[in-house]
């Protein structure tokens, strides 16, 4: 039984491409689960976990994403509750961070991808492949959630690091090295933009308060005009006419 529903669920990612038999592969590996027992499956909550996380992926890939997340929810509580392992929780925050994005929902996003980063920073030696990748995806997720949100030079950090591990750990060749330099690149571009123009904004608002200051200087100060009484009353002087003195 074990076994059976591991292979429908790999099957089932394997074939989202062919979302009917995906979706009946899941529901297949469900039903297994659900019929089962501790005895029958001894970590079966773990594959019940890992059924919801498919179940997410089809329905995301269906652009259903208020379903994906409530699978990827039910998928989180159970990891939490059988104290899964932190690479584990990480792939499904990772996945919530995608369904978010999808969402627009960047600042939730970039919470999860952050809550990933963690997640995976625990693990001191990075020895398997699939933890680095986990970890480079993780800062490639929260950089481009940064960017969605303008936070460049934040975003520059995070995918630096993504970077710095594709250098360490994988060939120039791989599609994930030439993603992050790709994304750090962008970033970093725009970051210089930007800061080109607070810099010219900030030169600008200079100027023109040194403009200002020189105005002043130049214009002179007014005089009070002077006023006589005569015996029709007080004159008082106006431009553009001419005054004959009495």
């Amino acid at each position: 039984m074990f076994s059976e529903a591991v292979k429908l669920n790999r099957e089932a990612v394997q074939n989202l491409n062919q979302p009917k038999l995906a979706l009946e592969n899941l529901r297949k590996a469900q039903e297994i689960i659900f019929n089962s027992t501790q005895a029958d499956i001894p970590n079966r909550l773990e594959i019940l976990a890992t059924t919801y996380n498919n179940f997410a992926c089809y329905y995301k890939s269906k652009k259903q994403f208020k379903v994906a997340l409530n699978y990827l929810k039910k998928a989180l509580r159970i990891e939490l509750q059988i104290g899964k392992d932190s690479n584990s929780i990480a792939l499904t925050c990772l996945n919530f961070s995608a369904v978010h994005s999808e969402l627009s929902d960047h600042k939730k996003a970039l919470e999860m991808a952050e809550l990933a980063i963690n997640q995976l920073q625990q693990l001191v030696l990075y020895t398997e492949n699939s933890i680095v990748s986990n970890l480079i995806y993780a800062y490639y997720n929260a950089g481009v959630e940064c960017e969605h949100l303008n936070r460049l030079q934040k975003a520059v950090v995070y995918l630096q690091n993504g970077l710095d591990l594709c250098k360490s750990h994988l060939k120039e060749s791989n599609p994930l090295y030439t993603k992050l330099s790709k994304a750090t690149s962008r970033a970093f571009q725009r970051l210089q933009k930007l800061n080109l123009l607070r810099t010219q904004r900030s030169k600008s608002r200079e100027r023109s308060r040194e403009l200002t200051s020189f105005r002043r200087t130049l214009t002179p100060k007014r005089s009070r005009l002077s006023t006589r009484s005569s015996a029709y009353g007080t004159l008082r002087p106006q431009t553009g006419h001419k005054y004959y003195k009495w």
